[in-house]
């Protein structure tokens, strides 16, 4: 018997009771059971995993929700944290563009950072311990990403912490061509579905959609198997359904085992298998697809299904006369009032999730519009506990177009990088190596800095 509650259920909880203005959603779920839809209205998202599956579908579905990132990172026996920050865009860096083979192949399967202990002759921090230093890098850009303070976010690079050396670096992320998280889906052409569209046939909507043989289906998250083999009779076929819809071997009736799973597939392949299926057997309420023509990614086009409810947890009625006296020492770079009508959402709600929650409410201090949580995500509603449209409708979230909430003014900029700017390490670029900080929350998102010591060998 395991008792408890779920994580995400014990950080909505939290964040209310530190400010009961701040609406929450509490959703533990896994990552290929949230649809884009669910991340309606979400301004950003800190990403704060620990498995290669986990960031990587995190990272497939804010693409396609079009909610740009912080990605979170930690290697503790190296002494390093990181954050990488993505515009969710597709032509710019996302954290997938530099994996290797070797990390994609990993993100098949769960494979977790271990948690570090002691190392003999060497000591070196506990993932704990360097997590909170990541959420601290992450909690500045997670805020400039909302708009809510006047830092301008560092879209397009990793930013990293090295406590063994002393430094802080940044570095531009490269911008792969045919990155594994499918840019395509954060395509600037949207297509509204309507909810009879998931009980139409397949071959039905992908012909009202447009797509022809050669036409590219990307999924958002979940994936298809496009072959599977009888664990009796040996004999291969292509199904082309999820894992969970596998049906018995077509010729002895025995069950198939799946061996590669698909989220980008020829529709011309797929449809002999598939084309009399209902739509709800590969999409479900609030799912995205893209459709790429041949040979053209740039005329890809992103069909969403209407999203489902989130069950938000609305916060107290804000009291204007108590709340400016209770954050009247706000530093002056933050915006109450956006930071009241932003939604920030959390994917993650192990230590280094817990670590951004408490460093987002810190620095903030204020209420958030919206914190939505899942078991690998949390998030929330506004400080005046109401309800609002999501911001996304229709071509013009993110892209120039209309914004029922406004813009960050980090979003008119096209080229990935801030502009130069100073800062209190000196005057620098976007692709300089900055100094090390000077002095307690300099350069490192207000924690204390310290040279460690090296021990005598």
């Amino acid at each position: 018997m395991i008792v408890g509650l779920s994580k995400a259920a014990v950080a909505a909880e939290h964040i209310r009771r530190v400010n009961e203005w701040t609406s929450t959603a509490a959703l533990g779920i896994d990552f290929e059971d949230i649809t884009p839809g669910m991340l309606a209205g979400i301004d950003a998202a800190g990403v704060a995993v620990d498995s290669h599956r986990g960031r990587y579908l995190a990272t497939r579905l804010l693409l396609a929700a079009h909610v740009p990132h912080v990605d979170l990172g930690v290697l503790a026996e190296l002494w390093h944290a990181r954050a990488t920050v993505s515009a969710a865009l597709a032509d710019a860096a996302c954290q997938i563009d530099a994996w290797s083979a070797a990390q994609l192949a990993r993100a098949g399967e769960d494979v977790g950072i271990p948690c570090a202990a002691a190392d003999i002759g060497a000591p070196f921090p506990s993932t704990l311990v360097m997590g909170q230093a990541a959420a601290a890098l992450g909690a500045q850009q997670l805020l400039a990403l909302a708009g809510a303070i006047g830092e301008r976010p560092r879209i397009g690079h990793e930013i990293r912490l090295d406590l063994r050396r002393g430094s802080l670096d940044a570095f531009r992320l490269p911008v792969a061509a045919t990155c594994a998280a499918d840019h395509v889906l954060a395509a600037a052409r949207d297509e509204r579905l309507g909810p009879a569209d998931l009980q139409a046939s397949l071959g039905e909507l992908m012909t009202a959609c447009g797509a022809g043989a050669d036409t590219t289906v990307v999924l958002a998250t979940r994936a298809v198997v496009g072959l599977a083999i009888c664990e009796a009779c040996r004999e291969s076929t292509a199904p082309y359904l999820p894992p969970g819809a596998l049906g018995p071997c077509p010729g002895c009736g025995a069950p198939l085992v799946p061996l590669r799973r698909l989220r980008r597939l020829r529709w011309g392949e797929a449809a002999s298998a598939v084309a009399r299926c209902t739509a709800s057997v590969w999409f479900r309420p609030g799912d995205a697809f893209a459709l790429v023509p041949e040979g053209d990614a740039r005329r890809a086009t992103l069909f969403a299904f209407p999203p489902p409810a989130v069950p938000w947890q609305t916060g107290a009625p804000w009291d204007d006369a108590a709340g400016r006296e209770r954050f009247a020492r706000l530093p002056r770079t933050f915006d109450l009032a956006r930071i009241r009508s932003c939604r920030i959402a959390v994917l993650g709600a192990g230590h280094v999730g817990a670590a951004l929650i408490g460093e987002v409410k810190l620095r903030s201090s204020a209420p958030l519009a919206g914190m939505p949580a899942t078991q690998d995500a949390l998030g929330g509603d506004g400080a005046h506990g109401a309800r609002r449209e999501p911001a996304r409708a229709g071509r013009g979230r993110g892209r120039g177009g209309a914004c029922p909430r406004g813009r960050p003014s980090w979003r008119t900029l096209r080229d990935d990088g801030p502009r130069t700017r100073s800062t209190p390490g000196g005057r620098r670029g976007a692709g300089d190596r900055p100094r090390p900080p000077g002095g307690p929350g300099a350069a490192t998102g207000g924690m204390t800095w310290k040279r460690p010591r090296t021990p005598a060998t």
